[in-house]
């Protein structure tokens, strides 16, 4: 609503939001004149992304999220990606066919690719990079991100510690290796184990009630078991942990 709305208070935040972003441009080292120019192409690419996008009741339909096609069609429902270059290069081979939920948001995309400047789209990109590592650059550029995202958008008066910062970038890079030291502590194998014996006795007691129920058919009971049948027990932690040892650490990383 930002980007289309005309009311006061719409418009006021826009306003400040192209402030905030053309700052951001000047503290990553692009001159005044540049940082105006990259703002307005960044607030026009993302104005036309906020047109094709669904509105909050769209977004709840469940039809209308479900769009199945094939690697083909999609192929020609937005030619101006390769799509096929796009899959493989993210490590992903024999895509034939998927779900594309807001299918008129994905035209616009292809549609801003074919008609907007190259610099335009770098640009973009480069906004993009910049706000997305807001967080870990110097601290006149979180100070910045914070004064927009956190005050003006959502009215905190100070920022987090860089304490309380760097713990909670630890937690979500290295959620596994920091619950493996939560577990050893405070949830040892045999209160899984106990767990797991818990939800399977729910199991196998809901599969008995499914069984009585005299208001189901045989068929429909056997599909309910079925289903009951292919539940997954996740209590705790992984059974197997996710492998940091390929992951460089150094004491000064942030």
């Amino acid at each position: 609503e930002y980007y289309l709305d005309n009311d006061e208070h719409s418009v006021g935040i826009r306003n400040k939001y192209k402030e905030h972003v053309a700052k951001m441009f000047e503290l990553t080292g692009f001159t005044s004149e540049q940082a105006q120019k990259n703002t307005e192409a960044v607030l026009r690419i993302e104005t036309r992304l906020a047109t094709a996008a669904y509105d909050k009741v769209k977004l709840r339909d469940p039809y209308a999220n479900y769009n199945k096609i094939s690697l083909e069609e999609l192929q020609k429902l937005v030619p101006s990606i390769n799509w096929n270059s796009y899959f493989t290069t993210l490590g992903l081979e024999n895509v034939n066919e998927l779900n594309v939920s807001q299918k008129e948001s994905l035209v616009e995309v292809g549609n801003i690719i074919a008609s907007e400047p190259l610099d335009a789209q770098i640009a973009y990109i480069q906004w993009k990079v910049i706000s997305s590592a807001a967080s870990y650059l110097s601290d006149d550029i979180y100070a910045q991100n914070f004064d927009f995202y956190g005050k003006t958008l959502s009215g905190k008066e100070t920022q987090s510690p860089r304490w309380k910062r760097a713990v909670s970038s630890v937690n979500g890079m290295l959620g596994e290796a920091v619950g493996q030291m939560y577990v050893k502590q405070y949830f040892p194998p045999e209160a899984k184990e106990r767990m797991i014996r818990l939800v399977h006795n729910l199991q196998a007691i809901l599969g008995q009630r499914i069984e009585a129920l005299t208001w189901m058919s045989d068929e429909t009971k056997a599909k309910a078991k079925e289903k009951l049948d292919a539940f997954y027990v996740k209590i705790g932690y992984p059974d197997k942990w996710r492998d940091y040892s390929a992951l460089n650490i150094e004491k000064d990383s942030y």
